[in-house]
C-alpha cells in the first residue's frame, strides 16, 4: 500500500503471514508475539524504520505516515481496531493529506 496515514489512533494485530511495515513519518511502538507466555519485546519504530510483523505481533500508530506491504506469496491476515473522530475517512493516502507532523 503507496505512503498513507489513519487519522485518530490504530491498533494491527498480525493473525498471521507478515506484513512489511514502513515509517515514513511519526513514531510506532511494536509489541511482539509472546513465547511461552512471556510478553515479547517493545520496539519503537521511527522515520525511515522498517521491520517485518509476524503472527502474534502487535503495533499501535496515532498520526503516522507510513506504508506496509506483504512481500510473501502466501496470505497476510491482520485485525485493526481504530478510534476516529465521527465524520473521518479511515485512512488518507500522503498525496492527498496534509503530511502528519
Amino acid at each position: 500500500m503507496p505512503p498513507h496515514m489513519h487519522p485518530g489512533a490504530l491498533v494491527l494485530h498480525v493473525e498471521s503471514g507478515e506484513l512489511t511495515y514502513t515509517v515514513i513519518e511519526g513514531t510506532v511502538r511494536v509489541q511482539r508475539a509472546a513465547t511461552a507466555g512471556t510478553p515479547g519485546p517493545t520496539e519503537e519504530l521511527g522515520p525511515g524504520q522498517e521491520t517485518v510483523l509476524r503472527a502474534g505481533d502487535w503495533l499501535f500508530e496515532q498520526g503516522v505516515v507510513h506504508s506496509a506491504r506483504n512481500d510473501t506469496s502466501d496470505p497476510t491476515v491482520v485485525l485493526v481496531m481504530a478510534l476516529t473522530a465521527a465524520g473521518e475517512p479511515f485512512t488518507v493516502f500522503h498525496e492527498m493529506g496534509t503530511p502528519a507532523p
